[in-house]
């Protein structure tokens, strides 16, 4: 069995990150991105058997860093006023961002051809809904927000924050919105919130 080489799956990752973008999921072959590797198939199989695996794995290089970055604001001791402020800020920098941007209309584009659409959601989106969600459970526990569901608790929080920013952005009819735009959306979403839901 070939060793698995970290150089190799990165060269990998940088290839179909080009060609995903460029021609799509559903239009990029294993085949198309083994060619311009120049290696053998065998060589690209070894690293990711599935188109599906390695498209997670793009998926996971283009958001990862920024997405831990903002996640890392989100700590359950502190003030919770302070606390969804500064992760907010972070999320829809993040969200809003030109790189996601890029993957997110792909995953749109493709969803009614391909998995590419639910594999980016379900990586995506729904992993980050869901560590939310494990915060505001905290909080509920801890009688610092209402008794609720803490997954639709997620959902209200976030469209709050997000305004009509990350639709206008996606739709291309905004450019990246700015840091005052973003503090905007951020301080009145939280400030509804949690006039709804703070004990």
């Amino acid at each position: 069995m070939k060793q698995k080489s970290p150089q190799i799956r990165a060269e990998l990752i940088r290839i179909a990150t080009e060609k995903f973008l460029a021609l799509g999921y559903e239009r990029t072959t294993m085949a198309q991105i083994s060619a311009t590797f120049g290696g053998s198939k065998t060589t690209l199989y070894t690293h990711f058997p599935t188109k599906e695996e390695l498209f997670l794995a793009v998926v996971e290089v283009l958001a990862k860093g920024p997405v831990e970055h903002a996640f890392a604001a989100l700590t359950i001791e502190g003030d919770i006023h302070k606390t969804l402020i500064n992760f907010g800020r972070k999320y829809l920098e993040v969200t809003c961002s030109e790189k996601i941007l890029k993957i997110f209309r792909m995953g749109i584009a493709e969803s009614e051809n391909s998995e590419g659409g639910y594999l980016l959601y379900a990586f995506g989106p729904k992993l980050c809904k869901q560590r939310i969600a494990r915060y505001f459970e905290e909080k509920k526990e801890n009688k610092i927000i209402k008794n609720c569901d803490p997954y639709l608790a997620t959902i209200h929080y976030l469209k709050l924050i997000e305004s009509d920013l990350v639709e206008l952005f996606l739709l291309g009819i905004k450019d990246v919105p700015s840091k005052a735009e973003i503090e905007n959306s951020v301080q009145s979403g939280v400030e509804i919130f949690l006039a709804a839901y703070l004990v």
